[in-house]
């Protein structure tokens, strides 16, 4: 041999081998197209997120507008937690949250429960 370690099966000759450093060589690029396409796939779904976001802001600009114009004041937000979106009827007068749809206390176990879920999982995983 050259000093080129060569992989053999069984059933297979020497001639039609596969020097060691090719298959490595295969094996590490297989890997670099495999993060790269990760990293494709991570830019897009983040892109359609801020989209969506966007998208979402602008529907509660609009809709707080409009809940300007009644005796009882709307306010659409995101509980950040959780990215939920919630409303909260407010009595114009006072300033007071008379009702929030959902309830903020759901909110809030909904997002203690998701931080209790992903501590399991980054403590098994």
């Amino acid at each position: 041999m050259t000093g080129v370690e060569m992989l053999t099966a069984p059933n297979i000759s020497p001639e039609q081998s596969l020097p060691a450093v090719q298959i490595l060589t295969d094996v590490a690029r297989a890997a670099e197209v495999r993060q790269q396409m990760s990293a494709q796939v991570e830019v897009a779904a983040r892109g359609i997120n801020e989209q969506m976001q966007q998208q979402l802001e602008e529907l509660m600009d609009e809709l707080n507008v409009i809940a300007r114009s009644c005796r009882k004041k709307l306010r659409f937000q995101i509980f950040e937690e959780t990215g939920e979106l919630f409303a909260q009827v407010i009595d114009a007068e006072t300033g007071d949250v008379i009702k929030s749809v959902p309830p903020l206390e759901m909110l809030e176990t909904l997002a203690r429960i998701s931080d209790a879920v992903g501590l399991l999982v980054d403590e098994s995983g």
